[in-house]
């Protein structure tokens, strides 16, 4: 059926959903588009299968957080993610993945953070493009979200973020622009306002989203919820709400034959659905799984196991042969997944940390789980004192729908690590979690410290592996501090806005004018090996520069550096941050390899935003650098 054979009627149902997981099919005239959570793991309801009477959600893989793909920073594991998402969408039949989500972390104590990648607009946006791209390769579709300055979980249906336009531009709606250069058949609106307008009603930035981010007449949706007054949606440029709500359908309908609204205002977002299911359909006879259950766990441990960041190290790592070790913590199988619409329900139980490190270790591990109403509570006191090395789990729950009240451990896990570290010099601390952590209160009683975030349910496969000697290759994508050292945590809050008031001042942004505040910065993470850089050149292509320089591994173990360019305006004709990343490459060398990294810079590196896109004449300065607080090597360009 073509869409101008659609009466009036037909079209605003195309605009309203037909549930909560599908749209319209108009009585079979058209394909049905099944949608689905899933940024770490597809979690499809049974309800979504017709005819089915069980409950809850399908199992399905879990994968790492976005965050732990993202602190890989390998954009060919992000492309690797997406494919293995789409088999499962596929073997599921899901047309669309609600994901990825790429909001960039303003806030510490944000409870979505687990599902972002990062502090920075670029890092955000190139995970996302590539996550996108390896999904859409297999014909599911990808959904970016949340279209925009989705910094808070507090009161997200109803306070604003408000800033100035070079804010929104240069941190909050680059990563976007970004992304959606792997052409995404959907963007989802955010459920906050903006500057004072609800998102899914905020006709300027949704024609910012078209036009300059170059979205074009591809889909906007709704998050689940968001929508308060269909008709101004649709005026706006919100094709799709859902899930289905009749009330709304109703009024929209109302205000039709009323004059309130339009049939070309209509015809406009309607027209998009229907392409949009006109897409799926035909996407959806090009399906095939490609990977099997098996090979996808094993990308999901290798994404794991690649964005585990080790933050200390005073020798005791990785563990040595005949070693004993023990191992035990409060909630030490808790590492896998965050809560909310991203959180998947494996089908098989994940292995525990004490049967991954068995594997490794047998008979010179000593485990038991923390129990303060069982022996195991002596046990574990015991066993760290007896040991060579003692390995204490902790972390805290994130999750959608609230906010941390701090980013600190709770109080009996510190104590408890103190503990621990008195009882035995050589204590690991292997911590997950969902972003930044203030570890300041312990962080010097302990010999090494291990980041691993939430892992997926081959997470404690992959924390075995680097505890064990497989070399820790993760960079941190966000730093980390005490959390009112953040300047987003000193903004006054009135309970309806979050005012802006750092502006360009986010993440390493502003710790760079501060690096006293710095516990470890953006980009930091130790290795097992060392690395030297040398023979930068630089190479001016158009608008693009061509970045080249030489990566040695100059240890004695096999892993992989990653080298971060960033800009810097020497002129100072334009106020800016003091740099900003604008490239990085991951690197893999073996043992004394020696490679030349070639990363290329577009124009928008030495760009900022005054009323769009400007450049300034005059020298910048290039940097190769470990982290935001340790240059490699350095040149300058002048434009």
């Amino acid at each position: 059926m073509e869409f101008n054979d659609l009466t009036i009627e037909e079209k605003m149902r195309l605009l309203a959903g037909k549930n909560v997981w599908q749209t319209d099919d108009l009585n079979g005239k058209l394909y049905t588009v099944c949608v689905s959570d899933g940024p770490v793991g597809v979690r499809k309801p049974y309800s979504n299968d017709e005819g089915s009477t069980a409950t809850g959600d399908m199992p399905a893989i879990a994968y790492p957080s976005i965050e732990v793909l993202a602190e890989t920073w390998d954009e060919g594991l992000a492309r690797e993610m997406g494919e293995c998402l789409a088999d499962d969408c596929i073997e599921k039949n899901i047309d669309v993945l609600l994901a990825p989500g790429i909001n960039v972390k303003r806030s510490p104590v944000c409870g979505r953070n687990f599902e972002y990648v990062s502090e920075d607009p670029y890092l955000a946006g190139v995970f996302g493009r590539e996550y996108v791209d390896g999904l859409q390769s297999k014909h599911v579709g990808a959904t970016v979200k949340h279209y925009f300055a989705n910094n808070n979980e507090f009161g997200r249906l109803n306070t604003s973020s408000d800033a100035d336009e070079r804010t929104f531009h240069e941190i909050y709606l680059r990563n976007f622009e970004i992304a959606l250069q792997a052409k995404p058949w959907a963007v989802m609106s955010s459920y906050n306002l903006v500057n004072g307008v609800r998102m899914s009603q905020n006709g300027k930035y949704l024609k910012v989203l078209r036009d300059e981010l170059e979205h074009g007449d591809s889909l906007v949706m709704s998050d689940w919820g968001a929508v308060k007054d269909h008709t101004a949606s649709v005026k706006a440029g919100t094709d799709l709400e859902m899930p289905f709500n009749k009330e709304h359908l109703d009024a929209l309908i109302n205000d039709r034959n009323a004059g309130r609204i339009s049939d070309k205002e209509i015809d406009v977002c309607a027209g998009r659905v229907y392409d949009f299911i006109k897409k799926a359909e035909k996407n959806a006879s090009e399906r095939k799984v490609t990977r099997t259950i098996e090979q996808r766990r094993e990308v999901a441990r290798k994404i794991a196991r690649e964005g585990i960041v080790l933050l200390k190290n005073d020798g005791v790592l990785p563990i040595k042969n005949n070693l004993r070790v023990a191992v035990t913590g409060r909630e030490i199988d808790r590492y896998y997944a965050g809560t909310g619409s991203a959180r998947v329900f494996p089908e098989k139980k994940p292995t525990s940390l004490i049967e991954a490190l068995d594997k490794k270790l047998g008979n010179s591990l000593l485990s038991s789980d923390f129990d303060e109403f069982s022996d195991n509570y002596v046990n574990s006191f015991k066993n760290a004192s007896d040991s060579d090395v003692s390995i204490f789990v902790c972390g805290r729950e994130q999750g959608e729908g609230w906010d941390l009240p701090d980013i600190k451990l709770n109080g009996t896990d510190e104590k408890l690590i103190k503990t621990f570290a008195k009882r035995n010099k050589n204590t690991v601390v292997v911590m997950f979690g969902g972003g930044a952590t203030d570890v300041s209160g312990w962080i010097n009683d302990v010999a090494a410290l291990l980041y691993v975030g939430y892992v997926g349910e081959m997470g404690a496969e992959a924390i075995a592996d680097v505890l064990c000697g497989a070399c820790p290759n993760g960079r941190l994508t966000e730093t980390f501090a005490a959390a009112d050292d953040y300047p987003s945590e000193n903004v006054p809050f009135d309970g309806l806005t979050y005012d802006y008031q750092e502006k360009l001042d986010v993440g390493y942004r502003y710790f760079d004018k501060h690096p006293e505040k710095v516990i470890f910065p953006f980009g930091f993470g130790l290795s097992y090996t060392s690395f030297d850089y040398k023979d930068l050149s630089v190479e001016k292509l158009g608008d693009a520069v061509k970045v080249r320089f030489e990566v040695t591994n100059t240890g004695k173990v096999d892993g992989a550096a990653v080298p971060q360019i960033y800009v810097s305006s020497v002129d100072g004709k334009t106020d800016k941050p003091l740099k900003q990343l604008c490239g990085f490459k991951k690197v893999y060398l073996k043992a004394g390899e020696t490679r030349q990294a070639e990363i290329t810079l577009d124009d928008k590196a030495f760009s900022h935003w005054e009323n769009g896109w400007v450049t300034d004449n005059g020298k910048y300065l290039l940097i190769v650098a470990e982290n935001t607080l340790k240059p490699v090597l350095e040149t300058t360009l002048t434009i």
